[in-house]
């Protein structure tokens, strides 16, 4: 064996010995493991580096709760403002749409399985993950009429408040159905398509209880970040900054004008299911294609 190759032996059994001696003195947590770990990381692609990501949230399926969970995992993940995007339709308010092809970014009423297979299209472009924010049909409604008859976002052109005000449940129902259908038509198609890379996050699920918001954003993860992407040390900071917006832990979180009397809802939900019978037959006809066939409940 050559003097070079002697060496090379000597610092690799040096090493070894010092790495053993580190983790006895330290429990398991050496000074070299923990420069080599940091080494690793450093070196690692940002997520934002491989993949494009979006979260396509639509109104009154929970855009203040998923938008929450999905910037908080990112800013957790260390993204930098650069490489983060908003797109809200219509844009006319003051920052509401910006970086729009930003490889973390958030489209409110944008997204459909027509710009899903454009962006596709695209050739020498990193993979797109998106997230669909999905709710009961009938239970959006509810919560879209109750939401601008109280007069939350008086500027939302979605739901004119001058138009929607003085209505009453049964042709309030109506007239916010007219307007909130096409959303949901687009969350089913997003759906629909075969060829889209696209994970559900159940706005029921990550309401019902802690449990189940952990779970359905631990999957949500599971979604974003394959091949282990991130650190375990990453996705456990993630988990612990999405939780921030769980209300059953947070209360706090529902109090941002984003939430409506439960009384006003159900009164709402038993006016839609009393009207005309052609809405009525298309929004259970979506509503079982999103997987929802028992009685629709306010919770």
């Amino acid at each position: 064996m050559g003097r070079w190759n002697l060496f090379a032996v000597f610092l690799v059994a040096s090493a070894g010995q010092l790495l053993t001696e580190e983790v006895d003195f330290h429990g398991g947590f050496s000074m070299i493991q923990r420069q080599q770990r940091q080494v690793l990381v450093e070196s690692r692609p940002k997520p934002w580096d491989v993949h494009r990501y979006v979260l396509a949230n639509f109104h009154k399926a929970g855009v203040h709760l998923t938008a929450g969970i999905f910037f908080s995992i990112f800013a957790a993940l260390g993204v930098p403002p650069t490489s983060v995007g908003n797109v809200v339709y219509p844009c006319s308010l003051v920052n509401t749409c910006f970086n729009s092809d930003a490889p973390v970014r958030q489209m409110t009423d944008s997204y459909n399985a027509s710009y899903a297979q454009k962006e596709r299209k695209q050739k020498n472009r990193a993979p797109l993950y998106t997230a669909i924010s999905v709710r009961d049909p009938l239970v959006m409604v509810a919560s879209a009429y109750c939401y601008h008859r109280d007069g939350h976002e008086p500027l939302n052109k979605l739901v004119p408040e001058k138009e929607l005000h003085g209505l009453g449940f049964a042709d309030g129902a109506q007239f916010t159905a007219d307007r909130i259908l096409p959303l949901i038509q687009d969350i089913v198609g997003s759906l629909d398509d075969p060829a889209n890379h696209t994970h559900v996050l159940s706005f029921e699920r990550l309401t019902e209880s802690s449990e189940s918001f952990d779970k359905e954003v631990q999957d949500f993860m599971d979604f974003m970040f394959p091949d282990d992407l991130i650190t375990e040390d990453e996705r456990q900071q993630a988990l612990k900054a999405a939780t921030a917006f769980d209300a059953r832990r947070n209360p706090s979180a529902t109090e941002m004008g984003h939430s409506n009397s439960k009384d006003c809802e159900r009164k709402a939900l038993a006016a839609i299911l009393q009207m005309k019978p052609g809405m009525l037959r298309t929004l259970h006809e979506l509503r079982a294609k999103l997987g929802y066939n028992g009685s629709p409940s306010i919770h």
